[in-house]
């Protein structure tokens, strides 16, 4: 039931962990870059540890996403009609002193987070489950929940990740045995 984290996603584990860890550094405003939903994660994050956010978002985000984060508080800039401009943006931003860059997906602060869905699997579930199947975007989720099974000791449980087509970067990653960024996400 991760519609019923404060952001409405997964996307606040993660993000709220990391959030705090920048706070404890002494980060005084965060930046962060998002298609959607890990923007929403950001100011739910802000707003809990009490420092501002601002949101770098690509061009197209949905209106209601971004009246949910204006309407909690964060600026919002939009820049770029693809996320790797959007994020060299926000990334240059946080390079100001006080300031943290939130990353969405990109951190191990993230992926800690993101991992203790496996810890609530463990103590919910009676046995391990047969697979899991998750969505991928930046990969923040994926990494996150192998580090969880790998320290609940259920590293032979398959993954089968799913992404849409138009925004599959993780599959052309994969078949190119490297990195690969889209120029646009098209769905």
């Amino acid at each position: 039931m991760e519609n019923c984290q404060p952001s409405g996603s997964f996307k606040s584990r993660g993000i709220g962990k990391l959030a705090r860890k920048l706070k404890e550094g002494g980060c005084q405003q965060l930046v962060s870059s998002s298609c959607g939903n890990s923007g929403v994660a950001a100011v739910c994050a802000s707003q809990a540890i009490g420092i501002p956010c601002t949101v770098y978002v690509t061009e197209g985000v949905q209106p209601a996403c971004l009246d949910l984060i204006r309407d909690n508080g964060a600026q919002v800039k939009i820049v770029g009609s693809s996320y790797n401009i959007t994020e060299e943006t926000a990334l240059k931003e946080a390079e100001k002193p006080g300031c943290g860059f939130l990353s969405p997906y990109n951190h191990p602060e993230v992926w800690a987070g993101n991992s203790t869905l496996v810890d609530e699997l463990k103590i919910q579930l009676p046995s391990k489950p047969s697979t899991i199947v998750l969505s991928v975007g930046g990969g923040g989720l994926l990494l996150g929940v192998m580090k969880g099974l790998e320290r609940v000791g259920w590293q032979d449980v398959p993954v089968v990740a799913m992404e849409t087509f138009g925004a599959h970067c993780f599959n052309l990653s994969v078949k190119a045995t490297k990195i690969v960024s889209l120029d646009t996400i098209t769905r």
